[in-house]
């Protein structure tokens, strides 16, 4: 074998060993996929937004609350059915076991916005921050986009 061939074979090995690393500790904690925040009416004062979170660490992981600068409270809810009729329940703590996941759609768990301080655009970034019980913060950036009718009805 020629020096150049082991050189870069050797070379292969370490990217490809490095990019595994990176990729191992980008998966450490709270990853937060698909989310996004439904666009409201101008005249509405709240809204709702949507993720699937996983909780990567090795231990438990528990949010105490969100914070966002759009809205005058920001917090998880959960949409049950009470006496028949759809009702939304503060959850006000979420706990994640090692390797769980939680999904936050329409008609099910969601993050609420409420008092918003002005309305929602289309496209609008929206960051939210999710406070966790060892003190840490974590930042997630949502989206505003338009609810698909068949999306929301599909899940209800």
């Amino acid at each position: 074998m020629n020096a150049k061939f082991i050189i870069g074979l050797v070379l292969a090995i370490f990217f490809s060993l490095s990019m595994n690393a990176m990729e191992h500790e980008h998966k450490k904690g709270l990853v937060f996929e698909n989310s996004w925040i439904r666009l409201a009416p101008p005249v509405a004062e709240n809204s709702a937004g949507y993720f699937t979170v996983t909780n990567h660490a090795k231990e438990t992981i528990k949010i105490t609350s969100v914070e966002s600068t759009v809205a005058k409270h920001t917090a998880l809810h959960d949409m049950l059915i009470v006496d028949g009729a759809m009702a939304m329940e503060h959850i006000p703590e979420l706990v994640l076991k090692a390797g769980e996941s939680v999904e936050f759609r329409p008609g099910g768990k969601h993050l609420m916005l409420i008092g918003l301080v002005e309305p929602l655009k289309l496209d609008q970034k929206v960051e939210v921050t999710f406070v966790l019980s060892n003190g840490t913060k974590q930042a997630l950036t949502m989206v505003v986009k338009r609810a698909a009718m068949k999306k929301m009805m599909k899940h209800h």
